[in-house]
């Protein structure tokens, strides 16, 4: 087998950016330090919303999952990096829309590669976040 050639002026590993973080074209999956078996990658990251790739072997696995700044209600720890969440700080959850498997994690800003940090002013901007990311239902 040959392989195609590859032009002098290519980029190897292109950048998208959106918002305030660039992140590679194909971000490599890191595995969380919550759990060995979880493994989270952000595909895209803007201001108030990332797209994230969940990948929990045995429990859930979202190829593209939209995740919004929330404020935290609820201690946690933080998915990407473990770090601990504390109630009133903000962080970003899955969409409740359907209510994912995942709803009760939480992602926190400084965590995001590229993101130097997030202010949450908790004004709600479409229907999803009426519904604070803790409550089921």
């Amino acid at each position: 087998m040959t392989e195609s050639p590859v032009a002098a002026d290519a980029v190897a590993h292109p950048r998208v950016t959106i918002g305030r973080a660039p992140i590679p074209e194909h971000a490599t999956a890191a595995a969380s330090p919550l759990r060995p078996q979880l493994f989270v990658t952000v595909l895209e990251a803007g201001d108030d919303a990332l797209l994230v790739r969940w990948v929990e072997s045995g429990r859930c696995h979202y190829g593209e999952q939209r995740w919004r700044l929330r404020v935290a209600l609820q201690p946690g720890r933080c998915a990407l990096s473990g770090q601990p969440i504390e109630p009133g700080e903000p962080v970003f959850r899955p969409v409740r829309r359907p209510v994912p498997a995942n709803g009760d994690e939480m992602i926190r800003p400084a965590a995001v590669p590229g993101m130097d940090g997030a202010a949450c002013d908790g004004t709600p901007e479409d229907v999803d976040a009426r519904h604070p990311a803790d409550v089921h239902g």
